[in-house]
């Protein structure tokens, strides 16, 4: 788990050497900034998805889908402004503020370990690497869902 810590962290220092930040800066902007973004998006494209479903034919099916899709899609939102207000210093310097997200983070993230009794590197994987992957998963099959008709998968499997 610790060879995977880091090779991650060495992925997000070369990717900041290339766009000119350093190590701190780029786990900010990639862990704090994207990640969640990323993830709003991807369920705001099934949201939207299953409005223009619903839009196009009303079906029990499709007010199902529609109202499961907000809700997920609200709670998710909710979710991520918390986040985003957690990490939000708007009494700091401009120049302070991603060291001090950075360390907010840090902090954030060893507490979760020592909760839960695991490693910090282990806590970063399952959240950095697990979750979001578990979570475009979720999306994916949702949306595979909410266009029944069109599944990617169906259309991976079928070379027309």
């Amino acid at each position: 788990m610790e060879s995977i810590f880091q090779a991650l962290c060495g992925v997000l220092f070369l990717i900041g050497v290339a766009f000119g930040f350093n190590y701190e800066e780029i786990s900010v902007y990639v862990c704090i900034y994207l990640w969640p973004a990323l993830c709003c998006i991807m369920i705001a494209a099934v949201l939207i998805a299953a409005i223009y479903n619903w839009i196009k034919k009303m079906s029990f099916w499709t007010i199902l889908n529609l109202m499961a899709s907000s809700s997920v899609a609200i709670w998710f939102f909710k979710l991520t402004n918390q986040f985003y207000d957690h990490y939000e210093f708007l009494e700091v310097e401009p120049y302070e503020m991603v060291h001090y997200q950075f360390v907010t983070c840090q902090n954030d993230l060893i507490a979760i370990a020592d909760r839960v009794g695991m490693t910090y590197a282990e806590v970063n994987i399952y959240i950095y690497c697990y979750l979001f992957a578990a979570i475009a998963l979720f999306t994916w099959l949702w949306f595979e869902i909410t266009y029944p008709k069109k599944w990617i998968i169906n259309r991976l499997w079928r070379r027309e």
